[in-house]
């Protein structure tokens, strides 16, 4: 990893963290992320279940990024889903 680089997640995690959905999720690590992230660091998120990896390049992508993941309808319903069959495993 180079040293300025901030990740969110990690491969091969299953657990959401107490939120219902991915979209959940990710909107709650973009927040974390705005409060975090020095200016020219690269920001990785992987998120859990699905280890879908988005590479931003800056922190300054941030916004447009939560723009696009909160009108975004895909992550809601199938990361629920995927997630009430892993708890009932």
């Amino acid at each position: 990893m180079r040293l300025d680089q901030v990740r969110f997640g990690h491969y091969k995690n299953n657990d959401l963290e107490g939120h219902k959905t991915i979209k959940d999720w990710l909107l709650s690590k973009i927040d974390a992320a705005e409060l975090t992230v020095p200016d020219r660091a690269q920001v990785i998120f992987i998120t859990p279940l699905t280890a879908t990896r988005f590479v931003l390049r800056d922190r300054n992508s941030l916004t447009n990024f939560k723009k696009k993941v909160s009108s975004c309808s895909g992550l809601g319903p199938v990361a629920t889903r995927n997630a009430q069959k892993r708890l009932t495993i």
